[in-house]
C-alpha cells in the first residue's frame, strides 16, 4: 500500500501557479532576460541557465514569495518547476539555482556601465511596446531601496538586486497601468475583486489587487512511467481572471502554454 502510494505521487505533480505567469510573462514581454544576456557574457563553462532567464526567475520568486532567502529559491524552482519550464520555454535544473550561481551573478551584474546599457535598452523596448508611462527607472530604484531590509543592503550584492527589484516593480506597473488603460477605454468595471465584496467594481485596480485575484491556481500534472507528461489540468479561471489577462493581453500567451 505505502509503495503503491510513493508511486502515484511520482506519476503526478500538483504546482501552485497563481500569480506566476502574469508576472513572468510580462518580465518576457519587456524581454528582461533577453536585454540582459545581451550585456552579459555566459561562462562558457557554465552550459546552465543563462544570467537573464536566471535573474528573470528570481524577479518572479521575489514576487510571489517576497523572501530574500536564496537557499530557499532552488527548493522554491523545483517546486513550480513544470509551469516555470512551460512559460518560458527554458529548461531549469537545481544547479542553475544555488546560492553560489546567483551570488556570482548578482557580483557580475553589480557594475554601473553595464546596468546603464540594460537600463537604456529596457527603456527604448518599453516605449516601443507602448506602455507610455512618465516614471523612469530611478524612481523605481528609490521605491524598491524603501522596501529592502538593512542586512539587503549591506550585502555586496546590494546594487545589483536594488536594480532588479526596480525592474520587478517597473512589470508590476505595466500590469497595473495595462490593466487600467484597457478598462478606460472599454468603459469597463471589475467586480469580484474585493475580498468580502465581491460586488464592489473598479475601473482602476491596484497590481495589488491584481494580482491578489490570482490566488489558489493549481497545475496538476500527470506522468507516465517513463516520466512523460501525459495529462495537465489547470484550475478554471473565473470571469474575472480571464478578464485580466484579455485586458493585459496576456490570454493567448499564458493558457495555451500551461493547457495544451
Amino acid at each position: 500500500m505505502i509503495t503503491n502510494s510513493f508511486e502515484q505521487r511520482k506519476m503526478r505533480k500538483i504546482e501552485q501557479v497563481d500569480t506566476i505567469p502574469l508576472v513572468l510573462q510580462m518580465l518576457i514581454t519587456m524581454g528582461v532576460a533577453e536585454v540582459i544576456d545581451n550585456h552579459c557574457l555566459q561562462d562558457e563553462n557554465y552550459q546552465g541557465l543563462s544570467i537573464g532567464w536566471l535573474m528573470t526567475i528570481l524577479l518572479v520568486y521575489v514576487s510571489v514569495e517576497w523572501n530574500d532567502n536564496w537557499a530557499y529559491m532552488a527548493e522554491w524552482v523545483s517546486d513550480h518547476r513544470y509551469t516555470l519550464e512551460c512559460l518560458s520555454g527554458q529548461r531549469m535544473e537545481e544547479d542553475d539555482f544555488s546560492v553560489a550561481r546567483l551570488e556570482y551573478a548578482l557580483h557580475y551584474l553589480n557594475d554601473k556601465t553595464v546596468w546603464s546599457k540594460i537600463e537604456r535598452e529596457l527603456e527604448d523596448r518599453i516605449i516601443q511596446n507602448q506602455y507610455s508611462m512618465k516614471r523612469p527607472f530611478s524612481y523605481f530604484k528609490r521605491k524598491t531601496r524603501n522596501m529592502l531590509s538593512p542586512r539587503i543592503l549591506q550585502d555586496d550584492c546590494n546594487t545589483s538586486l536594488i536594480l532588479l527589484l526596480a525592474i520587478l516593480s517597473r512589470a508590476e506597473s505595466i500590469i497595473e497601468f495595462v490593466v487600467r488603460r484597457a478598462l478606460a477605454a472599454n468603459e469597463e468595471t471589475l467586480d469580484h475583486i474585493y475580498d468580502g465584496n465581491p460586488k464592489r467594481k473598479t475601473a482602476r485596480p491596484s497590481i495589488g489587487l491584481i494580482l491578489h485575484t490570482f490566488r489558489y491556481i493549481y497545475l496538476d500534472i500527470h506522468y507516465d512511467q517513463k516520466g512523460q507528461v501525459v495529462k495537465r489540468y489547470l484550475t478554471p479561471l473565473n470571469q474575472t481572471q480571464l478578464r485580466i489577462l484579455e485586458l493585459s493581453g496576456f490570454s493567448e500567451d499564458i493558457l495555451p502554454a500551461l493547457t495544451e
